[in-house]
């Protein structure tokens, strides 16, 4: 029969101080539900505190943690070591802290993959650590560089060994251009220790193109239109100056494009031949079909 009630399990197993520690703790990650895309749920660390009650009856000192367990079993339940530091429950000096805090926001970004992170992504964290020891870098550089990989393998969907192939990156970086720094670190590492050949394509700051005209906003279109109508309900023939007002009124409110007033008596007039009651008004490189005087 399967145990519908784990939390009830185990406070069976825990002693009554472990299993109160237990409990704040998911509490404290249920608190944080919604403020961030991956929130590992308590369960995952049901063992740091089955080994805390089993060896010491209660949680020991950083010092000691570190001592007794493997450092993958440190690494995997560093989010309980930082909580433990936030709550005061441990102490460590300032760059032990800075370490516990960014490796703890990482292994909850494995949440992401249950309890199955992909190897290569394991891997690179054990390279960047050792990168950042050996530079003496801070320590949440580490979690800048690697939290966008982490974000490229969820996105696809990349498991196990599974490496993320060139259109892959391309098309992540076309959404992601912030990321290219965190990419090309990764790539590189890909490239060096995976004999892959793979690159980081820059995209191409493009200078924007300002339009040679203004469009006219729907308020200032119908204000032209009235003004257009108006003219063409005279019952005499227009004279010149009506025309300029005609061909501004005409361009603003059919094409919606402002054109300096200045400039109209310098534009060409033709024929349209596909509909004899319009004209072709020729301004710069561009035309605009109007109704004829």
């Amino acid at each position: 029969m399967i145990n519908q009630n784990p939390t009830r399990e185990l406070e069976e197993q825990l002693s009554h101080s472990i299993f109160q520690s237990y409990t704040d703790f998911s509490k404290f990650l249920r608190s944080r539900t919604g403020k961030r895309n991956f929130v590992a749920p308590a369960y995952r660390f049901d063992e740091f505190f089955k080994e805390c009650d089993l060896q010491w009856g209660k949680i020991p000192s950083y010092k000691i943690i570190t001592h007794t367990f493997d450092n993958h079993f440190v690494q995997k339940n560093m989010p309980v070591l930082g909580w433990l530091l936030k709550t005061r429950q441990i102490f460590v000096d300032d760059t032990t802290e800075q370490i516990i805090i960014s490796q703890a926001a990482i292994q909850e970004m494995f949440v992401a993959f249950n309890d199955d992170p992909p190897s290569i992504l394991q891997e690179y964290l054990l390279f960047l650590n050792q990168r950042q020891k050996r530079r003496q870098s801070k320590p949440s550089s580490v979690r800048t560089v690697f939290q966008p990989i982490i974000s490229l393998y969820h996105h696809y969907g990349l498991q196990g060994c599974q490496t993320p192939s060139q259109a892959q990156i391309d098309r992540y970086l076309i959404k992601n251009k912030g990321h290219i720094t965190a990419m090309i670190s990764f790539v590189q590492y890909l490239n060096g220790h995976h004999q892959f050949n793979l690159v980081c394509k820059r995209s191409s700051k493009k200078i924007p193109i300002k339009p040679a005209y203004r469009i006219v906003g729907d308020k200032d279109r119908q204000k032209f239109e009235r003004r257009f109508i108006a003219l063409a309900m005279l019952t005499r023939p227009i004279n010149d100056k009506e025309k300029i007002q005609w061909i501004n009124y005409g361009i603003r409110y059919f094409h919606r494009f402002f054109i300096s007033i200045k400039t109209l008596s310098d534009v060409d007039i033709k024929p349209c031949n596909e509909y004899e009651n319009l004209m072709l008004v020729q301004y710069d490189n561009k035309q605009f079909a109007l109704p004829k005087f």
